[in-house]
Parts: structure tokens; C-alpha cells; sequence
């Protein structure tokens, strides 16, 4: 079953700008500043500036089968791009395994 395949025609057109369909999956945002109080305020309608370190966190839930995902990646905003802080964490189950297995 694919996830398109769980909302209803009435999911579709009942949704609102303020609750969209997605949100019946994914209801939070998917980044927020990330600073000395992990979830800092910062300013969402002004650009990126170099100095800045956001989160960009992608997740879904599906009540129905009891199953949520949601992964964290770090990004900093420096003059010569971004930088991935989270580059050297393994993700993936064979990075997780080799790990767990004492292997590099």
C-alpha cells in the first residue's frame, strides 16, 4: 500500500491551507533553527544567512499501522556552502549493523 493510497477523496477535499491533507501523515514541520536551546525561535520569513544551523528532520506516521520514521540531519550555513554535520552518522541498516558489529 502506498501512503497516497490511505487518503480519502473527502481527505483531499475537505483540507484547508491552516490542515492539509499531509498532515494526517506528517504532522510537524520538517525544520527549525537548532541553537543553545536545541528548538531556538528563529526568523522563518528572512533568508539564510552563513552562521545559522538548521535541522532538517522529514517524518511520517501512520496510526493505522502503528509505524513512524523520522530521521535528523544538522545542516550549517557557513561562506562556503553547507556544511552536513551529521555527514559521519550511519543511517542506513548495513552502516547501523557495521557499527553495532565493531566494524568500520
Amino acid at each position: 500500500m502506498y501512503v497516497s493510497d490511505c487518503w480519502s477523496e473527502s481527505d483531499v477535499r475537505n483540507q484547508t491551507p491552516e490542515s492539509p491533507a499531509y498532515f494526517k501523515y506528517m504532522y510537524h514541520g520538517v525544520s527549525h533553527h537548532l541553537g543553545i536551546d536545541v528548538h531556538d525561535l528563529g526568523p522563518r520569513s528572512e533568508p539564510l544567512k552563513q552562521g545559522m544551523v538548521l535541522t532538517v528532520e522529514p517524518g511520517i506516521y501512520i496510526e493505522e499501522e502503528q509505524l513512524g520514521i523520522r530521521i535528523e540531519n544538522d545542516v550549517w550555513i557557513t561562506a562556503d556552502g553547507n556544511r552536513d554535520l551529521m555527514e559521519k552518522i550511519p543511517i542506513t541498516v548495513e552502516e547501523i549493523e557495521r557499527v553495532m558489529a565493531g566494524r568500520k
